[in-house]
């Protein structure tokens, strides 16, 4: 069965809609993707970027390394995506796509291909209160990653 094999979490700010879980060895995007779809999560090298409902808040993260494929998400989730990236270190930085500030890190076993699958809650909420509000923890998710083999 598979386990956490550890977990970091952090309130992000949200700027353009998004932020970003990147290889540390390069800095995150300088500009977000531009999805074709409403993606929750894009890959774009060695970043997922994670489409939130809204700018100008600040959402509860919590990402977590898993040893294998982790079972089925729990229930209450409002969106889910998975896509995968290929880290060239060990280690992953949680934070803002432009707002420079003390990102939250990860350390993976080592580098290669890896699979994320981020569920997210508080969508419309935070949708409802329009951008700006700087609100905190009103749109929280959770990232679950582990090495694809």
């Amino acid at each position: 069965m598979a386990k956490v094999v550890s977990s970091i979490a952090q309130s992000v700010l949200v700027e353009q809609r998004y932020f970003t879980l990147h290889d540390a060895r390069g800095p995150a995007p300088l500009a977000p993707p531009e999805p074709v779809d409403e993606q929750l999560v894009h890959a774009d090298l060695g970043h997922a970027v994670f489409r939130s409902a809204e700018s100008g808040h600040y959402a509860a993260v919590r990402a977590e390394l898993w040893d294998a494929e982790p079972g089925t998400p729990e229930d209450g989730f409002d969106a889910q995506g998975r896509v995968d990236i290929l880290a060239g270190s060990a280690e992953l930085v949680l934070g803002p796509v432009l707002t420079v500030s003390e990102p939250a890190r990860l350390a993976l076993p080592a580098p290669g291909r890896y699979r994320i699958d981020a569920t997210a809650r508080g969508r419309a909420e935070v949708r409802a209160l329009g951008p700006g509000s700087y609100a905190h923890g009103i749109e929280s998710w959770v990232i679950r990653i582990w090495p694809v083999r």
